[in-house]
């Protein structure tokens, strides 16, 4: 991981940006777009795009749209086997410029709640696609989810607990798994 000092960012300056708005791609050989990337999934993606989209809305208020995909190699966390993982879609992302309001001028209605705040005169896209990523990104990976394939084609297998022979038994790491033996107190 790049310590946050090091990374390589993409930022637009929000006080030139033109009328029509700007527009970023990258690809996977654009450093900026795979550090964000990675900063989302953890680790090296073997492919990466963007197309962003950055327009005013409003004097403060900013709106990022276009699409991300993201590819890479995983592993299954329900039987361990190499996967192959991707990612995409639309962005549609708000973000509004000056200090982020105190409880006391807090009144947020339901369209405020998707809106991200943002200090000083540029906004970086790179944080912009962290973010997304990090949004979609499933709770577990596992064989048979969607946008989810093994890297072996020819390991059709069933998608288990590994066995173990030796030692205790392999429990499943939940926060539910101490409700196993509880009964409740009449």
């Amino acid at each position: 991981m790049v310590s946050p000092e090091r990374r390589v960012r993409m930022k637009v300056v929000l006080d030139g940006l033109p009328p029509e708005g700007r527009v970023v791609e990258g690809g996977i050989d654009e450093l900026w777009l795979v550090e964000a990337v990675r900063q989302a999934i953890g680790v090296k993606p073997r492919g990466t795009a963007v197309k962003l989209h950055v327009n005013r809305e409003g004097s403060e208020r900013f709106c990022v749209t276009g699409s991300v995909s993201v590819d890479w190699k995983a592993t299954c966390d329900r039987c361990v086997r190499l996967l192959r993982s991707s990612l995409e879609g639309p962005v549609r992302l708000m973000y509004q410029r000056g200090s982020l309001p105190t409880e006391e001028d807090l009144e947020l209605a339901e369209g405020d709640l998707d809106i991200g705040w943002i200090q000083g005169g540029s906004l970086d896209l790179s944080d912009v696609v962290s973010e997304q990523i990090a949004l979609w990104m499933p709770d577990r990976i596992r064989c048979g989810d969607a946008r989810v394939s093994r890297l072996d084609p020819s390991d059709t297998g069933p998608c288990v607990l590994p066995k173990q022979q030796d030692g205790p038994p392999l429990k499943r790491n939940s926060a539910f798994s101490a409700l196993a033996n509880w009964k409740p107190s009449h």
